[in-house]
């Protein structure tokens, strides 16, 4: 039972109860900022696997677990899991007016507003029961510090299984193989969370999925680097988003963006270069001013898209040692944040870089600094930003609006 000052006692076992909750919050959607996509059939089963992903979620047969934002979903889908990460929570309230009754319900139950907002809407969305029931929590001390926590308080919420591992920041042999080993650990506890045997053979399957699936991904990339194709890059971002590498749904998705990219090509349905705004931060949905303002100006390449890690494949041989090492890549590390960040503007011709500072976030305002250098080190134009893409209290769009004005003035 969950207890809150605004709902009472809630009950925190029914998923039929959940799934109502979320419908009724999410009657305020926006479709006012309805985007038409750029790739339209992308777009329309990407989206139709998302709608289908989350209602899987709410059916008590489904095992469900909670994760971090770059976990290796791989591990899960080899038991039938379906995997559920904060910020993706957070990004779906924050798209109607159910996201101030997220943030209301977490000032009503004590947690501070100095924390991240990202944290605290998907802290609201539970204390509301809008969201499933898990049958474990999955966290790792990376990309963001409050996620473990977080974690650790939903585990006590929902009385359940609550796992962590810690990836290092830096990669040898040796961490590799530390990694490798809790990894292997974590699939343990899958098996005692679940009383399903670890499949070999199915385990290879979501492996070959996974490696097909960025086989696409991949040279959708390369495509991308070189010719300006309007809303190529954000596709790749929301795909890269959906962490579903190991579906076979994923492996979809990526072709069909692969096959309608190279049909624009063929088409000549490719616009003249524009200025190239590399995005580094927390990227909020496409409808949000601030993204809309700017795609009209400027070309936004994400920065997440091409971490190391997003462009790795997985080596069937060892596949939990790469694994290891695709999560040691991702970026939280300042020595890696501004070699990584360096080659993505070398690999993309980037003209300028937006810093995107989110409320409450500590790691961004201690490792931008990281980019900072890097940028006045290749003469990149850079600007720095506080915003806040879930709690209009903490942002004003107008404020930011003028220096972004000023920024490209200068371009």
């Amino acid at each position: 039972m969950i207890l809150t000052r605004e709902f009472k006692l809630i009950d925190g076992n029914d998923r039929k109860l959940q799934a109502r909750k979320m419908r009724e919050n999410l009657t305020s959607y926006n479709m006012d900022n309805y985007i038409e996509p750029s790739f339209p059939k992308t777009a329309r089963y990407r989206s139709l696997f998302n709608a289908y992903y989350i209602t899987e979620c709410f059916k008590e047969q489904t095992k469900v677990a909670y994760v971090g934002e770059v976990f290796p979903n791989e591990l899960l889908f080899a038991f039938g899991f379906i995997s559920l990460n904060f910020e993706s929570i957070s990004t779906l309230f924050s798209q109607s007016e159910a996201i101030d009754m997220c943030l209301r319900l977490t000032e009503e139950n004590y947690l501070p507003r100095d924390l991240c907002s990202s944290v605290r809407a998907a802290y609201g969305a539970a204390l509301a029961n809008c969201l499933p029931r898990p049958d474990m929590i999955i966290i790792n001390n990376h990309l963001c510090d409050g996620l473990s926590k977080l974690g650790f308080q939903f585990s006590k919420i929902y009385d359940t299984v609550y796992s962590t591992f810690n990836v290092p920041l830096q990669e040898t042999d040796e961490s590799v193989a530390y990694l490798a080993e809790q990894f292997q650990h974590v699939l343990q506890e899958i098996e005692q969370a679940t009383g399903m045997a670890y499949d070999d053979a199915r385990f290879r399957q979501v492996i070959a999925l996974s490696n097909e699936a960025k086989d696409y991904f991949l040279k959708t990339i390369d495509i991308a680097k070189k010719v300006h194709i309007p809303g190529l890059q954000r596709e790749l971002y929301e795909i890269m988003a959906v962490n579903c590498w190991g579906m076979k749904e994923m492996v979809k998705i990526c072709r069909t963006l692969y096959d309608e990219t190279q049909e624009k090509l063929a088409a000549g349905e490719t616009a003249p270069r524009m200025k190239r705004m590399l995005w580094v931060g927390l990227a909020p949905d496409q409808s949000h001013e601030m993204v809309q303002y700017l795609e009209h100006k400027i070309e936004l390449v994400y920065w997440t898209t091409y971490w190391e890690g997003n462009l790795m494949l997985l080596d069937s041989g060892q596949t939990l040692e790469t694994m290891a090492r695709r999560s040691i890549s991702y970026l939280w590390n300042s020595v890696r944040m501004r070699e990584q960040t360096a080659y993505v503007c070398d690999e993309n011709e980037i003209d300028c870089i937006i810093l995107v500072n989110t409320w409450g976030c500590r790691n961004m305002m201690g490792l931008g600094q990281a980019v900072r250098e890097m940028a006045l080190l290749k003469k990149i134009k850079f600007l720095s930003v506080d915003v806040d893409i879930r709690d209009k209290n903490n942002y004003s769009f107008s404020q930011v609006k003028n220096r972004i004005d000023a920024f490209l003035e200068i371009l």
